[in-house]
């Protein structure tokens, strides 16, 4: 799977592109950075790499992210180069929470350092979402959509097979081209008279979570200020319930689910979103707002999605 990979990115990835490679617990990387359009030939290495040999466990994962973080911060600071999207792909099998849970910690910390991960399951027996697309699950492998989105980047999932990992690597090979907004805040303020039972399909962050969270936010905002002018504008927290979307793909579309209690007939909230706008490179906001008619009347089109939305 690893070497399928490896030869769909030479197929994907363009001339300026560079690829490093690296197998967790090996060491060393197994292909040094090379040109995309080189890695055909020198993936053969990767076969050479005695996977027996490589140790299991927590540390050896976290410290080949470490690894490619080291290597992309490198690239990144060669007087030549034009500034790019640094991602770093994590390819594995489902495996135990420990080892998730350090990796979801790693990309934390990618993150920070204006870095992507993303990541493809194999062998995954809980779908995510279709082959090369981002998506929840549960089970332990559900952990693995977890470091992506501590990554800010996809999470993919693939049974193996060679138009599996074909179609995941693609796919976020794609996304990346595809992203049209970064950090989207969304911002839901209740108007008096109407309270929030939960959020359907979603738990509350503990604190030390929202910390993370923010910090990531904050981190990306600061480097996008950098590298592409484009005004840092995250400081102080919006009021009311929020949530961030880290990327936003073209034709894409994300359901925030909220089951209200309201008193009676009249306004019921007010909705912000504030993002990057990567097309325009600019801060944009949009807003709008519901309330609650005092007969009944026929359902809407965004009625009926929540419906749908609530059964899924």
């Amino acid at each position: 799977a690893a070497l399928v990979a490896i030869e769909r990115l030479g197929e994907r990835l363009g001339p300026q592109d560079r690829v490093t490679v690296l197998v967790a617990g090996v060491g060393a990387p197994v292909i040094a950075p090379t040109p995309a359009s080189q890695l055909r030939r020198q993936a053969s290495a990767l076969i050479s790499v005695e996977t027996s040999a490589v140790a299991t466990g927590p540390d050896p994962l976290v410290a080949a992210m470490a690894a490619a973080g080291v290597q992309l911060a490198a690239m990144a600071s060669t007087p030549h180069r034009i500034p790019g999207t640094g991602v770093v792909l994590v390819l594995t099998h489902g495996g135990d929470r420990e080892r998730q849970s350090d990796a979801r910690r790693a990309a934390h910390g990618l993150t920070l350092a204006g870095f992507t991960t993303s990541t493809i399951a194999l062998g995954v027996g809980v779908r995510l979402g279709d082959a090369g697309s981002g998506g929840g699950g549960s089970g332990s492998d559900g952990v693995w959509w977890a470091v992506a989105e501590a990554g800010h980047g996809q999470a993919h999932t693939s049974d193996g097979s060679k138009a599996s990992v074909e179609a995941a690597v693609s796919a976020e090979i794609e996304a990346q081209s595809r992203v049209v907004a970064r950090l989207l805040r969304v911002a839901i303020r209740l108007a008096p008279g109407t309270r929030a039972v939960r959020i359907v399909g979603s738990e509350m962050l503990v604190d030390a979570e929202v910390r993370r969270v923010k910090a990531r936010e904050q981190a990306v905002d600061r480097q996008m200020s950098a590298a592409l002018g484009v005004d840092s504008d995250r400081g102080d927290d919006d009021e009311g319930l929020q949530t961030v979307i880290p990327s936003f793909l073209g034709d894409d579309s994300h359901v925030i689910l909220v089951e209200l209690e309201v008193d009676g007939p009249g306004p019921v909230a007010t909705v912000s979103l504030r993002y990057k706008d990567m097309v325009r490179l600019g801060n944009a906001t949009a807003r709008a707002s519901v309330a609650l008619a005092a007969r009944p009347r026929p359902a809407t089109p965004a009625e009926r999605e929540v419906t749908d939305s609530l059964r899924g």
